[in-house]
C-alpha cells in the first residue's frame, strides 16, 4: 500500500483507533509510511496498537483520549504538536453504537442519545476545532477522514441515536467540503456492515449476512485519500438500495405543489 507523496512521513491521527475499523487504518497509514498517532478512550488498547507497529520498526504512538471532551480533545492536540508537529490526516473514527435496546418511545431518557451525540458527533467537531485550524494555516496538502456510515444513507428501525449521529456527520461533512481551502481535503468514510463490535460483538447483520473483516478498510481508505474522494464507500453492494431511495425523495421532489 502506498499514500501519496505529500503525506509520506507526515502525522496521522486516528481517533477510535485501538481496535475495529480505526486499528485497520492506523495500521495501513503505518505501513503507508505515515507517523501514526493511535487514538482510543481506553489507553491499553492505545499503548498497545502504538508499541506493536513500532515493533515492525514502524512510527507510531499511543494516546488516551475521550473524543467526547473538548478538554481532553484540546489536551491530546497539545501532545500531539508538540511531539511530532503539525498533521497531515486527521482520521475522526471514535464511534459507539447504541439504540438496538429499543425503539424511541421505548428509550424512556435521553442518556442514551446524549452519549452516542457525544462521541459519533461531537467528537468529531472537538477534533475538528483541536487540529484543522493548524492544518489549514500550513498551506501544505492535508485530508480529514469523518466516518460516517451506510446508515447515514439507510436508516433502520432501533438504532435512532446511532443513525441521527452519522446523518450529521454526512452533513456537517459536506458543509465543511464547501468551506475547506484547496489544499485540504475532506472524505466521508461509509463503511458497510464489519465486524467491529461497536454493536456488542455481533458476527452476524440483521439480514444473518456474515460481517466483513475489518483489515480490508485500510486499503479503501488509503485509495480514497489518494482520490481526494468526497465519499469512500465499502460496500458497493449496497448501490440499488441507496438508488431506490434517492429516487423516491427525487419523485416526491418533482410530484410536490408549487407554493
Amino acid at each position: 500500500m502506498t499514500i501519496a507523496k505529500d503525506f509520506a512521513g507526515g502525522v496521522a491521527v486516528v481517533t477510535g483507533g485501538g481496535a475495529g475499523l480505526g486499528e485497520a487504518m492506523a495500521i495501513a497509514f503505518a505501513g503507508a509510511g505515515m507517523r501514526v498517532v493511535v487514538v482510543d478512550i481506553a489507553q491499553d488498547r492505545a499503548e498497545s496498537l502504538g508499541e506493536k507497529l513500532r515493533s515492525k520498526g514502524l512510527e507510531a504512538m499511543g494516546l488516551q483520549c475521550d473524543v467526547s471532551s473538548r478538554e481532553s480533545v484540546n489536551e491530546l492536540a497539545r501532545r500531539v504538536h508538540e511531539t511530532w508537529g503539525g498533521v497531515k490526516l486527521l482520521c475522526n473514527n471514535a464511534g459507539i453504537g447504541g439504540g438496538r435496546t429499543g425503539t424511541f418511545l421505548e428509550m424512556a431518557t435521553s442518556d442514551e442519545w446524549e452519549k452516542v451525540i457525544d462521541v459519533n458527533l461531537w467528537g468529531v467537531v472537538h477534533c475538528l476545532q483541536s487540529f484543522l485550524p493548524l492544518m489549514v494555516a500550513s498551506g501544505e496538502r492535508a485530508h480529514i477522514v469523518n466516518t460516517a456510515s451506510m446508515a447515514a444513507f439507510l436508516p433502520s428501525p432501533r438504532s435512532g441515536p446511532y443513525t441521527t449521529s452519522k446523518f450529521a456527520v454526512v452533513g456537517l461533512s459536506e458543509a465543511l467540503a464547501e468551506e475547506l481551502p484547496p489544499h485540504v481535503g475532506i472524505s466521508i468514510l461509509c463503511p458497510g456492515p464489519f465486524a467491529t463490535g461497536i454493536w456488542g460483538g455481533e458476527t452476524k447483520g440483521s439480514g444473518g449476512f456474515k460481517l466483513s473483516d475489518p483489515a480490508t478498510i485500510g486499503p479503501i481508505v488509503l485509495a480514497g485519500i489518494e482520490a481526494n474522494a468526497p465519499y469512500i464507500f465499502t460496500h458497493p453492494a449496497f448501490a440499488d438500495v441507496v438508488e431506490q431511495r434517492y429516487q423516491r425523495i427525487l419523485d416526491q421532489l418533482r410530484n410536490s405543489s408549487s407554493h
